[in-house]
């Protein structure tokens, strides 16, 4: 997906190297496969505009062979960085939501939903589990951002001074 999203201009070739079209050109057709809204792929938006659970669903029916790499292929969509840890699995997905978390204060993260429980409480354990929210945008409120912090007793919301445990 960065490799959809990063560049200025991306143009798409079939097999034998004949021009199928330009990315502004096969938006519609690009937005209907990938999820990715066409207003993002064409650049109108920035995609930072685009909420967590907006853009977690990108990924939502992507296969990897790695367990790892679902997660680092979502990096440059968030903007943040992390180690890749070979070998660590479905855990590098928990990792991922934790640096967004750090670099963003998207409530959004936490509109996920799964048929089965998440040992990580709060946190998904794939992005298939954001697969329902991709039409979830934040809601900002004039003045101040409530802002969240993940901690060793669960999950804490300031609002006008007082620490509201989850």
């Amino acid at each position: 997906m960065q490799e959809l999203l990063a560049p200025s201009e991306v143009i798409f070739y079939d097999s034998v190297w004949a021009s199928l079209g330009a990315r502004t050109s096969l938006q519609r057709d690009i937005s209907e496969t990938t999820g990715i809204p066409g207003d993002i792929l064409t650049g109108t938006q920035p995609l930072e505009s685009a909420s967590v659970a907006r853009r977690m669903p990108w990924a939502a029916n992507r296969n990897t062979t790695r367990d790892e790499d679902i997660a680092y292929r979502l990096m440059g969509i968030f903007s943040v960085y992390m180690p890749m840890l070979y070998g660590e699995g479905s855990d590098a997905f928990i990792r991922l939501q934790e640096e967004i978390m750090k670099a963003s204060d998207h409530h959004t993260i936490f509109v996920w939903r799964s048929d089965i429980d998440s040992p990580h409480d709060l946190l998904a354990d794939s992005p298939s589990a954001f697969a329902d929210s991709g039409y979830i945008q934040p809601f900002r409120a004039p003045g101040k951002h409530l802002p969240y912090k993940k901690t060793n007793h669960g999950l804490g919301i300031i609002d006008q001074g007082f620490f509201i445990a989850v």
